[in-house]
């Protein structure tokens, strides 16, 4: 035969039982899945089940403090088949988790519940009950709450007894029937066979036919009898009949149920119209989800559904989230607002609101995503409203970061006008891509000073240079005053760009202690120069032949300022012609001149063949030749030695200079800074025989003044710490706390602060008659002191009591008792602690008063005349807190009551009935 094995939590239960301050029951389903098997470790970590069959809800059986048993039945009502199943599943939620399962059932085997019969009246239920273990402060609940009402499984169980003692009755009263049927059917029988006895024994001494026949039609026949007897029950169907039957002393008439019926309805009727003043039952009809108060009418009728308040405050607690009616009045931290909803903060005590916002008012909107991931908004109120100053942050965790201000219109039309500025300020310095990108750079923009090494920054920065000099290690550009540099040096490698205020861009990068040296980038100036260039040379190549073949010298021309374009041969010239042309450069004759020629500009280029290692060249410009250069022959190997050796020389120069600063970098700096964890300065002196003397320090000099620290070896084996403050004796030792000196050592040795004599060692004895006698003296003065101090508290009314006392001696000490022990008696009881205050009120020496205030908490007074010795104890705030929870939780329990009154209503059609009641336990059904 079957049977359950044992009932497990699950793991995710047993975290809900006991980690949970409030637990909904919601349900329990049937399953097909066979744990039988199984071990228990893993059914415990089911958090699902296989195949369900049939769901029902769950119900509270009992609670205690450490247990709750709940309860569920399964009825086979809507069941038109059989249902095995082999495991059960029960479930519950939390306020912060789902629905969960929470414990299994687990069967040997299959137990079924049966099909139901086809007027589809439950004819069999499975009642299962299951005990679970919670937290002492856990809140338990069903989905539907049972309290005032019978769970089905109760009704079941009422229903079931009832019938056994209706079967009991209806068999009793059956079998009694049957015996009195039994007996009058024997009785029948032995009347009727005495009947024809005598009616046989009458023939006998009767021959006349007539006679008999007369006799016979007074007598029953035998056959009629037997006819009529068949027509009666024979006992088994009177006890089959009787079976379904109730018996008359336990049943109803349609009367009188009708009758029951209508005293129930006007008793509803009259506490739902305000007749019947006691329990009146408040239908909700409006409802104010802001204040979460109804509005209470009472109106007659019997479709009125009585709703829960506290259900009721739920969702009105969740519309006030929505709508933004959940109000914050008190300051508040804004950091721990997380729960979803919308929130009026009305104090200017808030925190962490805004910081560009002075009102700490607002209107806050919390996304909280699971828990973990969450989202702020902050509407302002007041004057940071009118400029739209929104914030908004987001994060996940603990870690609250910052508010970021939403830009609004004003915002975003500043910003453009500024990038308008900007990119029109730009376009006077360098093109837009150069200018874009360095906008678009993360560096700090920053002024530089004239006298900037620029390699020797170590960092990611912007410098703007303005009318500066001596600017060191700056490429060879015109202007040397106005420039940007940009710096990519903080990891000890990258480069520095410079960009001229005349468009042009140089770059040196930087690798280890070494640079590479400046490069000048190609700007599109520069390819347009190029361009020219190229352009004016093959204008150059493209001219006629005239001009580019090499023609003699024309003999008409006496002035090299006036030879047309072209290249000449001044062979054909004599040596005396040769020499009477104006503007020739000092050559012979036997040479070359080449002229260029654009309009007023131009160039000449003249050499001989008599010296062909050098050249004489002169341009023009606006019609006017400038002298002769001479062009001499340069030994380019020459000169890219000597290059090279000032490069090796320059690098050489920048690694003396390196080392010197990585020597420096370890030293601490003449402008002072943070020395390393636990370094030491060493002054190492002479032998242990030497007196060197002064072995070096600290000084500090101020006007004529000094103070020095140093060590002085000025003996054998012997070095002394010397503070040495000079030169006018001014000068001390000074004790100071934050700036404020509080003790102090003078040249002379004096002390400004106290001794604890008491820990000083070695100390002189003081055993002198005439000191003591001025102590003594000095005591007597303090003595009488004292006695005058005592004098003016006894005047003032002022007591100290250090011992115990009885506050009943004290009604005749007027004043202020200050009571400092803790064993006092005759004190307020209902105060533990003894120790306090104590106020003697004196009218005319007969009527006093007692005031009592504990030491911790606690006050209470008393009248002489009146009560004796009666403390009465006064009423502070927690007392009225206290009383007013109390008057809570009566209204709390007078709610819950109400809500748990049954509804009822009747119906003709059964069916309408179901449906109406459902599962609801608080509907009652009839069906007329």
């Amino acid at each position: 035969m079957s049977k359950f094995t044992g009932a497990y939590i699950t793991n995710t239960g047993k975290e809900m039982l006991f980690g949970s301050k409030n637990l909904t029951y919601t349900k329990v389903i049937l399953y097909d899945q066979d744990l039988s098997q199984t071990a228990i470790d893993q059914v415990r970590a089911l958090t699902s089940l296989d195949n369900p069959l049939l769901t029902t809800q769950i119900g509270l059986a009992d609670t205690k403090s450490d247990q709750v048993i709940v309860e569920a039945t399964f009825k086979n009502d809507r069941v038109n088949q059989d249902i095995n199943f082999k495991s059960v599943g029960w479930y519950a939620k939390t306020d912060t988790r789902p629905e969960s399962l929470i414990a299994v059932s687990v069967i040997d085997g299959v137990k079924t519940l049966g099909a139901n019969s086809p007027d589809q009246v439950s004819t069999s239920s499975i009642n299962l009950k299951l005990a679970m273990a919670i937290d002492d402060a856990t809140t338990v609940t069903t989905q539907i709450n049972p309290a005032g009402t019978i769970t089905p499984a109760q009704l079941d169980s009422a229903v079931s007894n009832a019938k056994q003692e209706l079967n009991a009755s209806l068999k009793a009263q059956a079998d009694k029937a049957n015996s009195e049927l039994t007996s009058a059917n024997n009785e029948l029988t032995k009347k009727l066979n005495k009947a024809i006895d005598d009616t046989n024994a009458s023939l006998t001494t009767k021959a006349d036919k007539v006679d008999v026949d007369q006799a016979l039609s007074t007598k029953a026949d035998k056959t009629e009898v037997n006819n009529q007897l068949n027509q009666k029950a024979n006992a088994s169907d009177v006890n089959r009949a009787l079976d379904n039957k109730a018996d008359k002393s336990n049943t109803y008439t349609k009367a009188q149920v009708d009758d029951r019926n209508n005293q129930l309805e006007q008793k509803l009727d009259a506490k739902i119209s305000g007749k019947d003043t006691e329990d009146t039952i408040t239908v909700v009809t409006g409802y104010d989800p802001a204040t979460k108060s109804a509005t209470k009418e009472n109106r007659k009728s019997h479709d009125a559904w009585l709703v829960d308040q506290i259900a009721l405050g739920k969702i009105a607690d969740a519309l006030n989230s929505i709508d933004g009616n959940r109000s914050i009045n008190s300051a508040v931290d804004v950091n721990t607002v997380q729960d979803y909803g919308a929130y009026k903060l009305t104090n200017q005590g808030n925190t962490n609101t805004p910081p560009w916002l002075q009102d700490k008012r607002g209107q806050l909107y919390v996304f909280n995503y699971d828990g973990n991931a969450k989202t702020q908004i902050w509407i302002p109120v007041g004057s940071g409203a009118y400029e739209g100053n929104i914030g908004y942050r987001y994060w996940e965790g603990n870690n609250v970061p910052a508010w970021i201000k939403i830009a609004n219109s004003s915002d975003i039309t500043n910003a453009m006008n500024l990038a308008k500025q900007a990119q029109s300020t730009a376009s006077t310095k360098a093109n837009a891509s150069d200018l874009s990108a360095l906008q678009n750079s993360a560096l700090q923009l920053i002024n530089g000073n004239s006298g900037d090494d620029i390699l020797s920054f170590r960092d990611e920065k912007i410098r703007r240079y303005s009318n500066v000099s001596n600017v060191k290690n700056l490429p060879s550009m015109a202007n040397s005053s106005w420039f940007y540099v940009v710096t990519h040096t903080s990891q000890g490698w990258g480069n520095v760009t410079v960009i001229s205020q005349d468009n042009c861009y140089w770059q040196n990068s930087l690798n280890g202690n070494a640079w590479t040296g400046w490069v000048k980038h190609t700007t599109s100036t520069d390819v347009t120069n190029l361009q020219n260039q190229i352009n004016a040379k093959l204008n150059f190549v493209r001219q006629d032949a005239a001009t580019a073949i090499v023609h003699d010298f024309p003999t008409n021309i006496n002035d090299l300022d006036k030879l047309p374009e072209g290249r000449y041969n001044t062979r054909n010239l004599s040596p005396d012609a040769w020499n009477a042309i104006k503007n020739r450069p000092d050559i012979d004759k036997y040479g070359m001149i080449i002229c260029y020629r654009e309009e007023a500009d131009g160039w000449q280029l003249a050499f001989s063949t008599n010296h062909p290692t050098t050249m004489y060249f002169r341009g023009a410009g606006g019609a006017t030749y400038s002298p002769w250069q001479k062009l001499e022959q340069v030994d380019v190997s020459g000169l890219l030695a000597k290059i090279t050796d000032a490069k090796n020389t320059a690098t050489q120069a920048s690694q003396k200079a390196d080392n010197a600063n990585n020597n420096a970098n370890g030293r601490l700096p003449l402008s002072g800074g943070n020395m390393n964890l636990r370094s030491v300065i060493n002054w190492n002196g002479g032998g242990i025989n030497d007196r060197t003397g002064n072995l070096g320090g600290i000084t500090w000099n101020g006007g004529t003044d000094n103070a020095r620290i140093y060590g002085d070896q000025d003996g054998n084996d012997n070095l002394d710490l010397a503070f040495d403050l000079g030169d006018d004796g001014s000068n001390h030792f000074s004790f100071r706390k934050n700036g404020q000196e509080i003790a102090m050592i003078g040249l002379n040795g004096h002390f400004t602060g106290t001794v604890d004599w008491d820990h000083i060692n070695g100390k002189p004895s003081f055993n002198n008659p005439e000191l003591e006698s001025k102590i003594n003296n000095v005591q007597n003065i303090a003595n009488s002191a004292n006695s005058k101090v005592d004098t003016l508290n006894s005047a003032f009314a002022v007591h100290k009591y250090s011992n115990a006392v009885n506050l009943n001696d004290l009604w005749s000490t007027w004043g202020i008792s200050y009571l400092l022990n803790s064993n006092n008696t005759n004190t307020p009881s209902f105060i533990s602690d003894k120790r306090g205050t104590l106020f003697t009120f004196s009218f005319d020496g007969n009527g006093k008063w007692q005031l009592f205030a504990g030491c911790i908490s606690g006050l209470a007074y008393r009248s002489y005349l009146s009560d004796g010795n009666t403390w009465h104890r006064l009423v502070d705030e927690r007392d009225v807190t206290s009383l007013q929870n109390q008057i809570n939780d009566l209204r709390n329990q007078i709610n819950q009551l109400k809500s748990t009154i049954p509804q009822i209503r009747r119906f003709n059609n059964e069916n309408d009935a179901r449906n109406w009641e459902g599962n609801d336990p608080n509907k009652i059904a009839v069906v007329e």
